[in-house]
This record gives C-alpha cells, sequence and structure tokens, in this order.
C-alpha cells in the first residue's frame, strides 16, 4: 500500500464523473458527503445494449483523512433489507468489507479505487443474493471471529488469534529483529525459522497498519466487545 495523502472534493467529482455520472458530491465540514444512484452494470458485458443491472439510492461519507478513515455507505432507497445477514450494520450502514484487508491487498487505495473496488462488489453481491440466493465472493463470519479469518489470509497463516496477533506484533516493528522469537510458536529465534516470510510480510505490510490491526483485533476480544457487529461480512472483491 502506497503512503496515504489526503482526499480533496476535487478527487472525489473526478471518480464519480465517468463511471458513476448520476452521483453528486459536496463538502459538509471535514466530509465528503455523497449522494445519488449507484448504477451497476455487468462488467463482464460492458457497454451491454440491455442496460444497466440495477441502480441503488445511496449515501456515503468520507473524511478528508482517507483512506485512513474508512467511509460509511448506507443504502437509502429501502431495497436491501435492514438485517444483519444482508449486511447491514446496527446503525443502518453497509458492511461493505474489511477495511484492514483492503489497505493491504490494494497497492493504490484511491478513492476510485474504493469506489470500483469495494463498493461495487458490495452492490453485486446484494444484487446477486437478490437473484439467487447466493453470495458469490463468500463471506467471514460475524465480528472477532471475521477479523481473525480475515487477518490470517492476509498473513497466510493458520486462522489462530494469539497467533495472529503475535505476527501482527513483530511486524508492527519499524524492522523485525532476527534474534525476537518467531511469532509461529516453534520456540526458534525469527532468524532461524520465518525470517524470509516476515520480512515479505513486512515490505507488504506497513507497520502503522500492521499495529491497527493488531490493536482492533485486540480491543475486539475483549468479552464486552465480541459481537459488537452482528453481520457477517463479505469476503472477496474482484
Amino acid at each position: 500500500m502506497r503512503k496515504p495523502k489526503g482526499l480533496s472534493l476535487k478527487d472525489v467529482k473526478s471518480a464519480i464523473s465517468f463511471d458513476q455520472p448520476k452521483l453528486l458530491a459536496e463538502q459538509s465540514n471535514d466530509n465528503i458527503v455523497i449522494k445519488g444512484k449507484f448504477v451497476l452494470v455487468d462488467r463482464n458485458s460492458f457497454p451491454d445494449p440491455a442496460g444497466p443491472l440495477a441502480e441503488y439510492d445511496i449515501l456515503l461519507e468520507v473524511t478528508n483523512r482517507f483512506p485512513i478513515d474508512e467511509p460509511k455507505l448506507f443504502e437509502v432507497g429501502g431495497r436491501i433489507p435492514r438485517e444483519p445477514e444482508r449486511h447491514i450494520n446496527t446503525d443502518g450502514s453497509c458492511c461493505v468489507c474489511v477495511w484492514e484487508y483492503w489497505l493491504a491487498r490494494e497497492e493504490n487505495p484511491s478513492f476510485e479505487a474504493y469506489l470500483n473496488g469495494p463498493v461495487y462488489s458490495f452492490f453485486i453481491s446484494q444484487f446477486t443474493y437478490e437473484q439467487t440466493g447466493q453470495w458469490p465472493f463468500g463471506e467471514w463470519r460475524h465480528g472477532v471471529h471475521g477479523l481473525e479469518e480475515a487477518y490470517s489470509e492476509i498473513l497466510n497463516i493458520p486462522c489462530d488469534r494469539e497467533k495472529v496477533i503475535a505476527y501482527l506484533e513483530v511486524l508492527s516493528m519499524e524492522w523485525p529483529k532476527g534474534h525476537l522469537l518467531c511469532p509461529c510458536g516453534s520456540g526458534k529465534i525469527i532468524r532461524e525459522c520465518h525470517s524470509r516470510d516476515l520480512l515479505d510480510l513486512h515490505q507488504r505490510l506497513a507497520p502503522q497498519l500492521a499495529k491497527r490491526m493488531r490493536d482492533r483485533l485486540r480491543a475486539l476480544s475483549k468479552p464486552s466487545k465480541v459481537g459488537y457487529r452482528q453481520s457477517r461480512v463479505l469476503r472477496r472483491f474482484p
């Protein structure tokens, strides 16, 4: 992931001008608010003479600290039932993705990439579910368990909470020390165990992002926090 820069209203207008002409963006204090219809097209047959697959009325709130701050997306037309199993959070916002998973995978986390990646995938998933009753990209489990699954996939290690946190602890350092115990649990030091894997991960996962993932997983591991998000998380996006 490249180092993020602040998001401007101009950036947002540029991102929606071609692909999403039915959306309008305006500045509201430190937030940028996007309203209108999100036009969903079939990318496998675009341009499609039959027209778009569907249109969803949305409200999207994004701060100028994007992508550090995760945007809030709302479907406001009433097309998607306000149910956890339809990936709607208790505050009515859409459970689009595990944010850190997208940041870790996306080399250039621009607003345009967000709109054409997680947001598009959320609505194509909803449309597919309407038609077939199946989620096309799969799901992670509820709450903290979903984070474990997402983070372990980023790290390419077994889905074990303590092990995931141990890896993120090492990756939160500016540079992993070879004399430290390997987070795999072997009892060996890093230079005699998974040094190559950890160095590769360190190049792909910025320390700040690893620390954010570690802190979030730790916070949600507390008994009072488990299950705070009742919806399953949409797993993958094209």
